[in-house]
């Protein structure tokens, strides 16, 4: 995973984290129908760095696609500690989904209908360079662990960091 994927899925994890903790229903989510009945959204106005964040968060989960986080994941050699992760990454995905969707009191393609389209057209040309910096990431580790020379592929590396923020529309 990038780090722009990885500092996605945490906001996903603390905003999530966030609306269980302020909830006397920590597991359910059908005690909220929209965003207005949550009790996030009751004091989000009054706290300002939190006004944008379900937005921000929900153009995060929509940008993130379960195929590319597998494909990331399978950098991973050690398969136990690979599903072990990608469980709990699983896991607070479908669980930070859900809540946000409970929020806006409708899937998030159809809350940020603009937002879903963009990334749809994206998406075909944003999984190649997905591809490729995968690659490279696993070039780079051979080339490291075999000789420690791998240095000469860092340019391509960050460069395929920005290609994909670019594609994002997102800092690099």
């Amino acid at each position: 995973m990038d780090a722009r994927g990885f500092l996605g899925q945490l906001s996903a994890l603390l905003f999530s984290a966030a609306c269980r903790a302020g909830s006397r229903h920590s597991n359910s989510l059908t005690p909220f129908r929209t965003l207005s009945e949550t009790p996030f959204r009751r004091h989000s106005n009054s706290l300002t760095p939190f006004r944008g964040h379900p937005f921000g968060v929900s153009t995060t989960i929509l940008s993130t696609g379960a195929e590319v986080m597998e494909a990331y994941a399978g950098l991973v050699e050690d398969a136990a500690i690979r599903e072990q992760v990608m469980g709990m990454i699983r896991e607070e995905y479908a669980r930070t989904r859900r809540m946000l969707e409970a929020i806006w009191g409708a899937p998030l393609e159809e809350r940020r209908p603009h937002i879903h389209r963009a990334l749809s057209l994206r998406q075909p040309w944003l999984r190649v360079l997905h591809r490729q910096q995968i690659e490279l990431l696993r070039t780079w580790r051979a080339q490291r662990k075999a000789d420690g020379q791998a240095d000469h592929l860092l340019p391509r590396l960050l460069l395929t960091v920005n290609a994909i923020a670019g594609g994002l529309r997102t800092t690099g």
